[in-house]
């Protein structure tokens, strides 16, 4: 699928980062296609089209979707209809991919730590039953291996009171799975168990991929790099 792939780079079509166009994405047989409008998007869908017909490949029509992400304080209205082999595409405001809500909603991160949050309280209550009677060192395995992680977290953008909640159930899951109630400082806990707090493995998280962002020679990633809107680490207090 490489030809295509440069046939879509040439096509002189798309979101234009910097100096570079930007329309298309894959990951493994999957095909994303970006671009400024209507029109735009079924022009590079119908390259796409001829190129598989000429190859004998078939697109699933029925798993592919479009989404449209308004501008900032605008409604995203329904768009006239797209075609991928004279089948009208499903219009969706959000989808699920490898785990991941991808929405057009401003709140989508938000609403995806809502959905971690839940399922990191369920998790450590089932651990905190099941090794209950387990040495300090397993279970410390057990929160670092579970707990120490979530997924995406350094892609999240939500709100201060999201943020709080996510740390409430991270420290409630320390309590869940080390079976430490009661009134005494928890983050003085966590030092001695050797527990990072939710703050501090998420600008661990976030520093890994500031650092892997920097050191993968891509011209599309160098375009978003030198936005001025871009995050920057040293900033922010952030050793590189």
């Amino acid at each position: 699928m490489n030809c295509l792939g440069e046939l879509l780079d040439n096509a002189g079509i798309g979101c234009r980062l910097g100096n570079n166009y930007c329309n298309n994405f894959w990951y493994a047989d999957d095909l994303c296609l970006v671009a400024p409008s209507r029109r735009a998007l079924q022009r590079l869908i119908d390259i796409c089209l001829t190129y598989v017909q000429n190859h004998n490949i078939a697109f699933n029509c029925k798993k592919t979707v479009y989404m449209k992400f308004s501008a900032k304080g605008k409604a995203s209205l329904m768009t006239p209809d797209i075609l991928l082999d004279n089948y009208v595409l499903d219009w969706i405001n959000e989808f699920n991919y490898l785990g991941y809500t991808i929405s057009n909603n401003k709140n989508c991160d938000d609403l995806e730590v809502k959905k971690r949050t839940k399922n990191m309280r369920v998790q450590a209550i089932i651990l905190g039953i099941r090794f209950a009677k387990a040495s300090c060192e397993v279970k410390r395995k057990l929160f670092s291996t579970f707990f120490s992680t979530i997924y995406c977290e350094a892609l999240w953008l939500p709100s201060n009171r999201c943020l709080r909640k996510v740390t409430v159930a991270h420290n409630y899951c320390f309590r869940a799975v080390f079976n430490k109630y009661g009134r005494y400082s928890l983050y003085a806990e966590m030092v001695r168990k050797n527990v990072l707090t939710f703050g501090a493995f998420r600008r661990k998280a976030i520093l890994s991929l500031y650092n892997r962002l920097h050191s993968i020679d891509n011209d599309i990633i160098k375009s978003v790099l030198c936005f001025d809107s871009f995050f920057r680490a040293e900033s922010h207090g952030y050793a590189l």
